[in-house]
């Protein structure tokens, strides 16, 4: 935490390698969330650039730097539901990269059918609230 503090100072400076450090790490995460709320990889991409780019744009108006996380979840989640107005159409290609890191059991082809029938359902705000809440729960956020 202390190391994200130097870098987060750095970066209000203007030191462009020291923001790059200080989002390398959080890059997955963000998209991880960005992917569930929009189930389309151009348009989570586009959302976690356009975070980033209001990320380095705000990082002065980041009061509590220990509160970094939860700040680019938010910017991230702005940028999917502005994504989403933009594009208004939907991929039903997960994305859930904590699956190849091995801390949950991947589901069974049924079981993924039917979230994905119920999770195209969803409108992006809904999605963005279970991804989020999923996110907490699995302490990633």
């Amino acid at each position: 935490m202390e190391q994200d503090g130097r870098l987060i100072e750095a970066a209000r400076a203007g030191d462009r390698a020291a923001f790059g450090a200080l989002m390398a790490p959080r890059l997955d995460r963000l998209y991880g969330a960005a992917h569930l709320v929009l189930r389309d990889v151009d348009a989570a991409e586009d959302a976690v650039q356009e975070a980033l780019i209001r990320a380095w744009r705000d990082l002065g108006s980041l009061r509590e730097p220990e509160k970094l996380n939860a700040w680019l979840f938010r910017l991230v989640s702005r940028a999917c539901l502005d994504e989403a107005r933009r594009r208004r159409r939907w991929s039903l290609t997960p994305h859930v990269p904590w699956l190849r890191e091995g801390r949950v059991d991947p589901p069974s082809i049924d079981e993924r059918e039917r979230l994905e029938r119920v999770l195209a359902r969803l409108s992006p705000d809904h999605r963005l609230v279970l991804s989020l809440r999923f996110y907490l729960d699995l302490g990633l956020a």
